[in-house]
């Protein structure tokens, strides 16, 4: 059993004093917290993340003030004070809000960043190219395509048990089982092998045997199970930021790909943030592997809603968090 961390408290919105309030700037606007300046300015070069809760309050008791502790509670209440080694649970709030999506680039600009080779290392010494040979690996890569647009024909059920498979089955189903404490291994890298990824498949047409809903992917028994009967189509358009509304109605689903970051923070603290992410990442180049191989599209969508997807597919996105989806369907003809 892992011992409990100490909680040492780390401030994360910046803020400064008025009159009556101190005023912190959170992502999601200011909050004023008032009648406590003079608490406030003894607490905050405290939380610096350095030391524990049980050092401060020694460190604070001779002030003699009997409302510390409902200070601090109002401070981790409103996010603006939280534990150090979990700082990532605010990341992608910080990451959303205020700035819009993606910046307002023209046309010309998107063309002139795309042919901008600034970023590219310049060649200084000696080189050397050798021929690749043409692997099967080789040859799905090579293939690997993102779609933009469907014909509105759906695919198997075959088809979409295989896809969330290949992005995220167990391996060991066909193999001798390893002795304990071996633990189960699945088609991604996971670090420490936590595997904290869930998958949620969104059909908004019927594929053979599954029916329109909202599907939760079983990955140790290679499961899936309907966990919302109501066809998600009529919201999927409207979640999607960047996605022409046709694409959408054309695909045959989605595919969301939902982190539990804290699973990975008991073992890397905040660096479970970064490590859920890489593993979405493979999950995803999965998705387009399959695709290339089994002429199923493939749109990896990382603009959407996130508070509304999540409520779609029923969790709470401050504890499992969308990162990332993708469309999937039949390819329309080139033309």
């Amino acid at each position: 059993m892992m011992r409990p961390e100490p909680w040492r408290p780390y401030l994360v919105c910046g803020g400064y004093p008025t009159h009556d309030a101190w005023v912190f700037f959170a992502p999601k606007g200011k909050i004023e917290i008032r009648g406590c300046n003079e608490v406030l300015a003894n607490l905050l070069p405290l939380f610096d993340g350095s030391g524990d809760f049980a050092q401060i309050m020694n460190e604070l008791a001779q002030t003699g003030r009997d409302d510390i502790l409902e200070v601090i509670a109002t401070l981790v209440d409103r996010q603006i004070v939280v534990d150090a080694n979990h700082v990532f649970k605010l990341f992608q709030s910080y990451a959303s809000y205020p700035a819009p999506f993606s910046l307002q680039c023209s046309h010309e600009e998107n063309v002139a960043n795309y042919y901008d080779v600034s970023h590219l290392p310049s060649v200084r010494g000696t080189t050397l190219q050798v021929p690749i040979r043409k692997t099967c690996l080789g040859r799905l890569a090579r293939k690997r395509t993102t779609c933009r647009r469907f014909s509105g024909e759906s695919v198997t059920d075959t088809e979409v048990f295989e896809l969330v498979w290949t992005m995220y089955g167990r391996q060991d189903e066909d193999r001798v089982p390893a002795p304990p404490p071996a633990l189960p291994t699945f088609t991604v890298p996971s670090g420490g092998g936590l595997y904290p990824l869930s998958l949620y498949v969104l059909l908004a047409k019927p594929c053979g045997k599954l029916s329109p809903g909202v599907y939760l992917w079983h990955k140790e028994d290679s499961l899936l199970e309907r966990v919302t009967e109501a066809d998600p189509s009529p919201d999927l358009a409207q979640m999607l930021i960047g996605v022409q509304a046709e694409t959408a109605r054309q695909a045959a689903g989605v595919v969301c790909v939902v982190a539990d970051f804290e699973r990975t923070a008991k073992k890397y603290g905040n660096h479970a943030y970064n490590l859920a992410l890489l593993e979405a990442g493979h999950v995803m180049q999965n998705a387009y592997l399959y695709g290339s191989e089994n002429q199923v599209g493939i749109l990896e969508v990382y603009g959407f809603l996130r508070d509304r997807l999540a409520s779609l597919l029923g969790v709470e996105p401050e504890e499992k968090s969308p990162v990332i989806a993708c469309l999937f369907g039949r390819p329309a003809e080139a033309g």
